[in-house]
């Protein structure tokens, strides 16, 4: 058959993102449900080769049979996290905006069984306080094995897909021609067949996250013929995204918008690059450092643990004011608090300060000119 590129490209806005770890650690938390998903990536062998107890960790969190954690992207989309890229902002910008996110999305990529099962997943983050905390401490264990290939290969890789991608958009290709293209099935003919096969296997809609088809091309050619569907009955933004863990193949209907993935697991540099948050979120935490009794506070504890009454005593400063003090560092994501014999100990968390460093050297840092 022939594949119209109007029927595969109705009239609405695409945008390409940038790298995106949330959709990253969603795939990995579905490779803990299919093991056959780990031997794609060296990475996700190793991930679950150090954390063996990672798999029983998911399953006792969630018994309701959905694989992956679609319902981090849709709550790392409501917070505007889905372009971050280092774990400790994901995390903070999460824990901040999991309170309000929408508990109803329409979710119609999915199967009705997928979609009422990942508004209870919703549901339950957003309510209980407790169990958001296990989550998002199981997905930092997920990170602590992804983290040194991401800075050193993985976003790397995302990224140099996202530049590709982009200046295919200006030269006029559809979203369909970037899923397609990054899949290996680069020409019409070829799109037609992995769309001819997503009919014939009765693919009444796009292959849902959680159910998506792992024969590569059967996948591509599900996510082209239901996004297209889709599509014609909407105008919502499409956001492309690079997979490099999942490959193409990822489908899913947001609040607002659609986010499609396009294979960025192949090719381009593997020096590290590091992306940056939203102008807003940048200036937001920025904002928790921009008061010199903070600054203060922070450099007694680069020295080592202190509590509340102990900075309040060295800084001179009445202790009702340091508690607001580090209330406003700890939101931030860059103070954390461990009680140990019946007081809390504050330590700095270097990790959210290299970043921090990291974004505001990407964001403003000058490049050689010789």
């Amino acid at each position: 058959m022939e594949f119209d590129d109007e029927v595969i490209q109705p009239p609405s806005p695409a945008a390409v993102l940038g790298p995106c770890l949330a959709l990253e650690l969603a795939w990995a938390v579905r490779a803990a449900a299919v093991p056959e998903l780990r031997f794609r990536h060296a990475v996700l062998v190793r991930l679950f080769e150090d954390q063996p107890g990672l798999v029983g960790s998911f399953e006792a969190l969630w018994s309701d049979g959905l694989r992956g954690a679609p319902e981090l992207l849709v709550a790392a989309h409501h917070a505007g996290a889905l372009g971050i890229t280092g774990y400790a902002m994901l995390r903070w910008e999460l824990d901040q905006a999991w309170p309000t996110v929408n508990l109803a999305p329409e979710l119609r990529s999915e199967t009705p069984e997928d979609r009422t099962t990942i508004r209870a997943r919703l549901a339950d983050l957003a309510q209980s306080r407790a169990r958001r905390r296990i989550y998002l401490e199981l997905l930092g264990d997920v990170w602590s094995s992804l983290e040194r290939w991401w800075a050193t290969e993985g976003q790397a890789r995302a990224r140099a897909a996202s530049v590709a991608a982009i200046r295919e958009v200006g030269a006029g290709a559809t979203w369909a021609d970037i899923v397609a293209r990054s899949s290996g099935a680069r020409h019409a003919a070829g799109r037609a067949a992995v769309a001819a096969s997503a009919f014939e296997c009765g693919v009444s809609g796009p292959a849902p996250m959680a159910h998506r088809v792992e024969g590569a091309d059967v996948g591509v050619g599900a996510v082209i013929a239901g996004g297209s569907r889709l599509l014609r009955s909407t105008s919502l933004p499409m956001l492309l995204v690079p997979a490099v863990l999942s490959g193409p193949g990822v489908f899913l209907e947001l609040p607002g918008a659609v986010l499609v993935g396009f294979d960025a697991s192949r090719g381009g540099p593997v020096t590290p690059t590091v992306g940056g948050p939203t102008a807003e979120q940048l200036a937001r935490r920025l904002r928790a450092l921009a008061d010199p009794t903070r600054v203060e506070i922070l450099g007694r504890l680069a020295t080592g643990a202190s509590s509340v009454g102990e900075l309040s005593t060295e800084l001179g400063v009445a202790q009702a004011t340091v508690s607001g003090h580090v209330k406003l560092l700890r939101d931030a994501g860059i103070v954390s608090g461990t009680r140990r014999a019946g007081r809390i100990d504050l330590e700095i968390r270097r990790d959210a300060v290299e970043e921090l460093a990291h974004e505001l050297v990407t964001s403003f840092g000058t490049r050689s000119t010789s």
